[in-house]
Order: structure tokens, then sequence, then C-alpha cells
């Protein structure tokens, strides 16, 4: 089956680019023509934003549609009247899957005020009246859309950022088998995406560092300076329980090497540069890669993590100037939050998970953390004497 070979791919790969990307459209192409789509498209939430009475909303940007050509460059959520732009944005903002169609199975275009509540949700069962009016910016010759289904696209840590929406001309009914391969393929493509953004992401820093490096002068690492140095990379917004176990257990190595802080780098001129200057004279690191943030889809707020693209680059700067290529031992610690995505191969069977302890506090589990910083301290210090 087409689905499966789609999943199978999605979790066995570990970069996608823009070459990979294309082959992926044509599979999508091929299987929502199996399934007779008559227009199908899949928006997602790039960042940009737009600000609606004093609130600042997600814009929606078309990355796959068919046809081809008929893109609605970006999609605000809510217009000023507070109401939803369209049914597509309401199941992206409410985070459920919807398979609509009317109650008397004609077409789904009508007045707004005809619209009102002549609308049923086959597959999350939405009020009647909650269902806004079907609107579409592209409208076919032949406007006679009579089922559509709209998916939303979700994170591993199942934050919602776009949708994937498929409309036909034929009143369907939904069953289990297509509502689990839509699933699916929504899985599939949600992996994929972040993949490719990570890729990208990946080049672009692999050339900054590259062009960077060019200018930077050798590494010096002179015994007769004193003790070796340790790199300490973390995010401005970091878990401040984190950070003073990092430090606590730092300080119990004071005989061992002397920390440099990025933060304490103040000098004056080309930070980038003294950065890397700074680097270089470095033989031990730990990287901190988790950046709070605030969720602010969740009814409750809510703190989640996100990895900091400052620590990614300096990560990436100490991996370059200090690890022999033609060794699996690195002589620096990566740190992150669980489930985070990171857009590098850095070892990651090296990496420390932040251990929590279960509950709605979600509270750092410090003896556990601790140990593990410290195993991975002597496991450096070991490894390289």
């Amino acid at each position: 089956m087409l689905v499966d070979q789609i999943k199978r791919f999605a979790l066995s790969v570990d970069y996608v680019t823009k070459e990979h990307f294309d082959k992926i459209e044509e599979f999508l192409h091929e299987y929502f023509n199996i399934l007779g789509a008559d227009f199908y498209e899949i928006q997602v939430d790039t960042n940009d934003t737009v600000r609606i009475n004093q609130n600042v909303e997600p814009l929606l940007t078309t990355v796959f549609t068919i046809p081809k050509g008929k893109k609605e460059p970006q999609t605000s959520i809510k217009n000023e009247d507070g109401t939803y732009t369209g049914q597509t944005t309401y199941a992206y903002d409410k985070k459920i899957p919807m398979w609509i169609v009317r109650q008397d199975k004609t077409s789904l275009k009508a007045e707004i005020q005809i619209n009102k509540g002549k609308y049923k949700d086959l597959w999350s069962y939405s009020r009647s009246e909650d269902i806004p009016a079907y609107w579409k910016y592209y409208q076919p010759e032949n406007n006679n859309i009579k089922t559509s289904i709209i998916i939303p696209l979700k994170s591993r840590r199942e934050r919602t950022f776009g949708f994937l929406s498929l409309e036909f001309t034929e009143y369907y009914q939904p069953h289990t088998k297509i509502k689990k391969e839509l699933e699916e393929i929504a899985e599939s493509f949600s992996i994929l995406w972040t993949l490719k953004k990570n890729t990208a992401l990946s080049n672009e820093n692999t050339v900054k560092a590259l062009n960077l490096l060019r200018k930077c002068p050798p590494p010096f690492n002179n015994p007769m300076n004193g003790l070796p140095k340790l790199f300490l990379a973390y995010p401005r917004i970091a878990c401040p329980k984190v950070m003073g176990t990092i430090y606590k257990v730092l300080n119990e190595f004071s005989e061992k090497f002397q920390v440099i802080d990025w933060r304490e780098i103040n000098t004056p001129g080309n930070i980038t540069m003294d950065l890397i200057n700074q680097i270089s004279l470095c033989k031990y690191g730990i990287c901190y890669f988790s950046e709070i943030i605030m969720n602010r889809q969740s009814q409750e707020q809510t703190i989640e993590y996100k990895i900091n693209l400052n620590v990614t680059f300096e990560a990436g700067m100490f991996q370059t100037l200090t690890s022999n290529p033609m060794s699996e031992f690195i002589n620096w610690i990566p740190i992150w939050e669980e489930d985070s995505t990171i857009p590098f191969d850095f070892a990651q069977q090296r990496a420390i998970t932040v251990p929590r302890l279960s509950g709605s506090e979600n509270r750092l589990n410090e003896p556990n953390f601790r140990d593990m910083l410290e195993n991975r301290i002597r496991g450096l210090l070991a490894e390289e004497n």
C-alpha cells in the first residue's frame, strides 16, 4: 500500500532535502488521485503573524495544493470580528479532524445565512451551529463540493502547526479504514516536514560555520597556560533548575578545568569571531540546547521547549573545531529535553536527556540529572587522558 510505503519512508530517514520533498509531493498527488479528491491543500504555520484586535494570530501558508498554482499566499485564523475565516482554520484551532457535509447532502457552498447550522461533522461530531460557513479562495468552475475532510498536522509534542484539507464533489461518509489512512498520511507528512526544515537549517549553519572557519585563527590549547578549558553554552531563557545543577556539578570539577561561560564573553569587537576564538581554545564543552517557550495554543499556560538556534550554532562550531571526524568519541556533552529534534548528527547516543518527574509540574529529577552529568564528565576525562 502507498500509505504504508510513505509511513515507512518517514520513519526510516534522518534528513530530507528539497529534491526528496518534491518526490514526496508526487506520492501524495498519486494517493489523493486514487481517492478521487477534486481539491487538496496543506497549509503550515511558518511563524508569520498578524495582529487582530490586539491579539497576535498565526498566519498559515500553503505548501502543497491541487490544482497547482491556485495558492493563497497566507491565511489568517480569524476575522476581525473574532469569527473563523473558514472550516479549515476552525479545525486547525480546535485541533480536531473534521469530516464535513451538509445535512441535506447538497453542495457545501451557499450563503452564510443559509449555511448556519446546516453542516454535520461526521468525524469529531462538532456542534452543527459552531461550524463556520464553507469558504474557499479557489473556486472551480463547477463548484459543487459536497465533502470536506480536514486533519490537523501535529508535531511530536502534539503542537498543531498546520492542516491537510481534501475536498470532493461526491458525498462520502467516513469509515474506519480511510480515517486511519488519512491520519497516517498526516502523521507522515508532519515527520517529513520537520526533517526538511531541520535539514535546511543544518545546511545553512554548515555553510556559515565553514565561512567563519576560514577567518578563524588556528586552535591553540597550550597546557602551559594552566587548566584545560570547558566551553558552556545554553539559551538565555533556560530552565533555572537545570542550569543550577550544571553549575553545581561543574564546581565539583573546578580543579580539572576552567569554565568559559558564553554569556561572560563580552570583549569589544566582532562577537561572533571572539566566540569562535574562545571555542577554539576549549578542550571540553557542555551545550544545553532547550529554550523555554510558553504554549500559546493551550487553554492553560504551559511550559514547552524548543531547540535554541544560537546554541545549535555554537555546538556545531565546537564539533568542527575540536572533535576528530574519524573518531566516534566527542569531547563535549549535549543536553536537551525529551522529544527534542536536533538538526545535526551530534552523537545522540552520548547525549543527556533531562530527566523529569511525572506529574503536572514536570519538575526536574535533580539527583538523577546530577548523577548523569557527573558520570559523563568523568567519562570525558577518562577517555581523553
